[in-house]
């Protein structure tokens, strides 16, 4: 053991016991008499080398025999009693995205996998007895780190890290026991390799010939191809996916979506695609596989299996974005290649967004998503809501814009409006239609008969003539009961008083809900118009043709008042109803407000009358309240005898509403009337 001390650079694995707890000693697995002979086997070996020894430990876990790939066998410890009590450590473990953006501009690759990486380090003297393991012949603990420990891959790294310390960043990426090696041109490889082997010569840490490839352009690493032009899927791991069985299960589900997640950096719109997926996954969702999930499985095993190869990052970046009702998609771009993917569905809240809420919010996720590549240096950013590049001069925010809005302008960007058709991110299949050329494009790939490009062209004319005759449907639907009114600069137009917009002039349901006239200042299309309107109403000048309705002159204005410029205006009626019971002075001061709405009737009916005003009132009155039961000479329902009103309640006489008169005529000193002959003969001595 006297090596270990002196080749490992003092690093060592130490395991630290959560104080107080209970040590584990758990049974052995029971094995067939073939298992327990490898077992003795594989521990005899370990004694000869020196990586274990007996023990006297007061815990121990058993071991367990796992099959390679070659028909051989793997001896583990069940190292999770233990690890369940251990103290964990949080070394840094490096970032694949990371590593593979360092491999930009290379075109030679080494990799070197390490034998028995592990073994190399040495147990911290005095913890050995902490990784005792027992079998059917006696019980041992290892004086090397064994595979299984929780903080077993932090220490390895610890050991990478110190070893190469001098060539991580430069020309090598370490991701425990895989080394690549990575140089811009053969001679430079050389240099590389020379010194890295010394490096690992003089730590004593030895590679497996088996798994090592040499000055290549074409190296897999971490279930990854690399090549000088970019990444590429492994096809060992593609061909898993290809022959997956459809599930039954939820966690036949979750193991494909593990290992299909892996690649999603290649599958535009991955999250939309497997969002039926995901959907049985969630709690209290029972477990139903059908159309969409069968749809959804199948098409990710087919884009996974022509999965576009991605460039090597050389830090010169477009984006490109795209929202749509149900989810978001975003591409890198470098040079117009596609660099990575980007793709969520939405769900809660950011399903009622509004398309500019949607289209800002995708820019904002994206931004998050890879702004360790977009920052410092100035990019372009690619949308087809042309709206956006105006959000540097919007003078009102809401809240959750300021936010968003602050966050993009952290970036150096320029927003270049794209149409949709030629918007990559628009390409997903949440997000448009394809045409006739992509459509041939995507069959052509997996099928073929005599007449193919025949029969998409048809369908396609198909296709868009649905759609045009549905956008036609929708807008009739859309305009029915619609005038379709057009006004001029110059034209005089009432204006809807909206509670909303004009809080001010609409406190009481008995206020205006229209005003006019107002002067149509110009037209900015068939639906908006600008008014004349005066300054200390405070509100934008410009309206929606649903808020005017043209202005017809004195009469017009009368007739205005008494009904709603909206059909669907919720206010209440204010018709003068007949008042039942007795005959107070708040109720008169309530029903003098009615009168009061009325009494412009006048002005058109009794213009030229020579009768007084007050005698004109009545009659205006009398006629309009015809309508309703009791008024006037008729029986009410209280009984009383031509309308007078019982003592129980009942309809008012005509003469009763002079009181309402009394606050604004020339009968305020009159005694009150009893029937309407009365009212009028008042009226005529006064």
């Amino acid at each position: 053991m006297n090596e270990f001390k002196t080749t490992l650079r003092g690093i060592e694995h130490q395991t630290d016991l959560i104080p107080g707890a209970t040590l584990p000693n758990r049974a052995a697995y029971r094995t067939n008499p073939e298992e327990a002979k490898e077992v003795q086997r594989q521990v005899q070996e370990l004694l000869d080398h020196g990586y274990v020894r007996e023990s006297l430990s007061p815990c121990a876990v058993p071991v367990i025999l796992v099959p390679k790939k070659n028909g051989t066998w793997r001896m583990c410890v069940d190292c999770r009693a233990i690890n369940n009590i251990t103290i964990r450590y949080r070394h840094p473990i490096p970032r694949l995205d990371d590593m593979l953006d360092e491999l930009s501009g290379s075109v030679m690759f080494t990799k070197i996998d390490l034998r028995s990486g592990y073994h190399q380090i040495r147990m911290k003297l005095g913890g050995e007895w902490k990784t005792a393991f027992k079998t059917k012949f006696g019980l041992y603990e290892w004086l090397v780190m064994p595979f299984g420990l929780t903080n077993a891959p932090s220490t390895f790294m610890r050991l990478m890290n110190e070893v190469l310390h001098s060539f991580i960043g430069k020309f090598v990426v370490v991701y425990f026991n895989d080394i690549l090696i990575y140089s811009k041109s053969f001679d430079e490889h050389l240099d590389h390799l020379r010194a890295v082997f010394v490096a690992l010569h003089d730590a004593r840490l030895f590679a497996n010939l088996e798994k090592c490839t040499f000055c290549t352009d074409r190296v897999g690493f971490l279930s990854y191809i690399v090549t000088p032009q970019g990444i590429e899927v492994d096809e060992t791991k593609i061909d898993a996916i290809r022959s997956w069985p459809t599930p039954t299960t939820i966690t036949q589900v979750r193991s494909f979506l593990g290992l299909a997640g892996f690649y999603r950096h290649f599958v535009k719109d991955f999250g939309t695609i497997a969002a039926p997926l995901n959907e049985l996954m969630k709690k209290g969702v029972t477990f139903h596989w059908g159309t969409m999930q069968e749809k959804a499985f199948n098409t990710l095993k087919d884009k996974l299996t022509h999965a576009p190869l991605l460039q090597l990052l050389d830090f010169t970046f477009e984006l490109e974005c795209d929202a749509s009702g149900i989810g978001i998609g975003g591409v890198l771009l470098q040079e117009g290649k596609p660099v990575a993917y980007l793709s969520e569905k939405l769900n809660g809240p950011s399903l009622n967004y509004s398309t500019y809420d949607k289209e800002l919010y995708v820019l904002v996720h994206v931004l998050e998503t890879w702004q360790h590549y977009l920052w410092p240096k100035e990019f372009v950013i690619h949308s087809d809501n042309e709206s956006l590049k105006h959000i540097r001069s919007q003078a009102k925010l809401n809240k959750r814009h300021a936010k968003w809005v602050e966050f993009i302008e952290s970036f150096p960007y320029i927003i270049k409006h794209k149409k949709g058709n030629d918007n990559e991110a628009h390409g997903g299949g949440l997000m448009g239609h394809f045409g006739v050329k992509k459509t041939t494009e995507v069959l052509t790939a997996h099928f073929f008969w005599t007449k193919l490009k025949r029969d998409v062209e048809r369908l396609h004319e198909t296709t868009k003539s649905n759609i045009e005759n549905m956008n036609e449907k929708y807008k009739l639907a859309g305009s029915k009961g619609r005038k379709q009114v057009v006004f001029e600069p110059g034209d005089l137009v009432w204006l809807h008083l909206r509670k909303e917009r004009f809080p001010d002039l609409r406190k009481s349901k008995l206020m205006p809900r229209a005003a006019s006239p107002f002067k149509v200042l110009e037209k900015i299309n068939d639906n908006a118009y600008k008014l004349e309107l005066p300054a200390d109403l405070g509100v934008s000048s410009t309206f929606n043709i649903a808020d005017l309705k043209p202005y017809l002159g004195e009469e017009d204005e009368l007739a205005s008042r008494m009904t709603s410029l909206q059909e669907e205006e919720d206010d209440e009626d204010i018709t003068p109803m007949v008042m039942h019971g007795p005959i107070t002075r708040a109720r008169a001061k309530q029903l003098n407000q009615q009168v009061s709405s009325f009494l412009g009737a006048r002005n058109s009916t009794y213009k030229d009358s020579m009768l007084p005003n007050d005698i004109i009132d009545y009659i205006v009155l009398r006629n309009l309240g015809e309508d309703h039961e009791g008024l006037g000479d008729q029986h009410g329902p209280g009984g009383g005898p031509k309308g007078r009103p019982s003592q129980d309640g009942g309809p008012i006489l005509l003469g009763d509403v002079f009181l309402g008169l009394q606050d604004q005529s020339s009968l305020k000193s009159s005694p009150r009337p009893q029937t309407d002959s009365d009212a009028i003969h008042i009226c005529l001595e006064s």
